[in-house]
């Protein structure tokens, strides 16, 4: 394992060495996320409205970037803790993840028609974003116990899930639902003697999907579905405005693009939400297939990067919870880009360190410090 070395009191010790390409990596796709969220709201100064923004940088891209500063430091707070064992009971973690979201119903601040965030004052927590980590903690503690997964293991688990996915439906936000319940599908599906367990996981969630349709779903949810399902509709109902402006964006790049702050698409307000949900073709409108491609890759890499943390981990405990969080980012990556581009259903999912929000961005910081964690302290098991 490489280290590095450091003193105290004149004598030289040992310090485990993180993995230098996943630290590459995250620095990487947060610079171009960070460029693309400032074009994504670029303004030009204009003197006779009397507002004069600094080389056109929003309050957008401030607040990103303050989020970005606090993702640094529990990234390397996190990166250097030892996650060898769990450091709390899997209860204490879930009883925190249900309390947020139980708050989140009760005195949550409302947006565009849902109710996800916390208010503190001038900054706004997003619970379910943090619950994501909490619940990959849960289940990799649960099914890592000796003997494996087991029906009882396997039904609490599902119960556990249950508990998270009513309180976000009731939010609503199906989309972070359905990370969830990817979080438990690859876990299961990677756990020892965890294939019968998915295929019964996989039953539930198609009798749930349907029960879900007839009596849990919005109007505008099962629209969201239908234009995706009858495509051919979309412009007799004009559901899905935003789907058909941010398909003309992305063809409208080409192979190139335009250039950075030269989509016409976007930056002629065509496209709603074009900085969070829909950021992807912004990236596609000015960068083109080009860029879009080296984008792809870069994700592409991490995901592979956290799977090899995977491979490495020292313990079970440790190899379930990288799993879990390649879960994550890949499930986010597809179906963002799916909804940007039409192949699924639009379900309100931001593109890690793309999208606005200094929840997603934290949550990303803190994930990846894990998986730091986890590199770092592989040897000392044993």
């Amino acid at each position: 394992m490489a280290t590095r070395y450091g003193r105290i009191a004149g004598k030289r010790y040992d310090r485990p060495r993180g993995d230098i390409w996943l630290t590459i990596l995250l620095i990487t796709l947060t610079i171009i996320g960070l460029v693309y969220l400032y074009s994504a709201t670029y303004q030009p100064p204009d003197p006779e409205a009397g507002q004069a923004y600094f080389y056109g940088i929003t309050k957008y891209v401030w607040l990103q970037l303050a989020w970005l500063a606090l993702g640094i430091g529990v990234f390397r707070l996190i990166s250097r803790a030892d996650l060898t064992v769990p450091p709390f009971h899997w209860a204490a973690i879930y009883l925190l993840i249900i309390g947020m979201l139980v708050l989140v119903i009760l005195i949550g601040y409302t947006a565009g028609g849902s109710t996800r965030w916390l208010s503190l004052g001038a900054v706004r927590f997003q619970p379910s974003e943090f619950a994501k980590i909490g619940f990959v903690l849960v289940t990799a503690h649960i099914f890592t116990q000796p003997g494996g997964i087991n029906w009882d293991r396997f039904w609490l688990a599902v119960g556990l899930l249950s508990g998270i996915i009513v309180l976000i439906i009731l939010q609503p936000d199906l989309g972070t639902a359905l990370v969830f319940v990817s979080i438990l599908a690859i876990q299961l599906f990677l756990a020892r003697n965890g294939w019968r367990f998915l295929v019964i996981f996989f039953i539930i969630v198609v009798l749930i999907a349907g029960f879900g349709w007839k009596f849990v779903l919005h109007d505008y949810q099962k629209e969201r579905i239908l234009g995706f399902v009858h495509p051919e509709e979309e412009r007799r109902y004009d559901r899905d405005w935003q789907v058909n402006q941010a398909k003309i964006a992305i063809g409208s790049g080409g192979l190139f693009g335009k250039g950075l702050r030269q989509g016409t698409q976007t930056h002629g307000n065509f496209v709603p939400s074009d900085h969070t949900d829909f950021i992807f073709c912004v990236l596609a409108e000015e960068s083109g297939f080009a860029g879009c491609s080296v984008v792809l890759i870069l994700f592409m890499l991490l995901v592979l990067r956290i799977t090899w943390v995977a491979q490495i981990a020292g313990t079970e405990y440790q190899r379930m919870i990288a799993y879990g969080i390649s879960a994550i980012i890949f499930f986010q990556v597809l179906v963002n880009i799916g909804m940007n581009t039409g192949v699924l259903p639009v379900t309100g999912l931001p593109l890690p360190f793309f999208s606005y929000g200094g929840n997603s961005l934290l949550t990303m910081y803190l994930a990846l410090g894990i998986c730091q964690s986890i590199v770092k302290n592989r040897s000392r098991v044993g």
